[in-house]
């Protein structure tokens, strides 16, 4: 503890020289990455058992690509990431240019506040609220479809 206080005190603290920083740092990542890797390895397995690794196969990827499902999924994501990420990039910039070109204006720290709320509210809680208000706008008007899920995925994208 005596150890702690002093480095406290130095000018320069480093979290990385903390009593046991590295083994927590480690095994947080092992605990977070081991089950992604064990995932990836277990996909490349050619037997239906996902215990036991019989040999190596690329049958379940080729499976997945003939199937119709998986592509328009596939190809529908492809398209919902593209065009939302234009039009969000295209927003969040002239948001920015609009707020830091202009002169002070009456309500600036409204429009700050509403630019910056993101930073200040976990991405989850921002998520199920999003998600809550588009499942109540779905069930309200009964729209579906793709300019639905685009503007759904903009407004995320924009806002996250």
């Amino acid at each position: 503890m005596a150890e702690f206080l002093a480095m406290r005190n130095r000018e320069h603290f480093d979290v990385r020289r903390l009593p046991g920083f590295t083994a927590i740092a480690t095994f947080c990542l092992v605990a977070l990455y081991l089950p992604l890797i064990l995932v990836i390895f277990f996909s490349f397995n050619a037997d239906r058992s996902v215990t036991v690794f019989s040999h190596f196969g690329l049958n379940w990827y080729e499976e997945a690509a003939r199937n119709t499902f998986v592509q328009n999924a596939t190809w529908l994501s492809l398209k919902l990431a593209f065009f939302s990420t234009v039009v969000a990039t295209t927003c969040a910039t002239m948001a920015g240019l609009a707020t830091t070109r202009q002169k002070p204006f009456r309500g600036q720290s409204v429009v700050y506040g509403i630019i910056n709320q993101p930073l200040m509210i976990p991405e989850i809680v921002t998520a199920v609220a999003l998600l809550t208000f588009f499942g109540a706008i779905k069930q309200a008007t009964q729209v579906y479809g793709f300019g639905y899920l685009l503007t759904a995925h903009i407004v995320c994208r924009t806002w996250t």
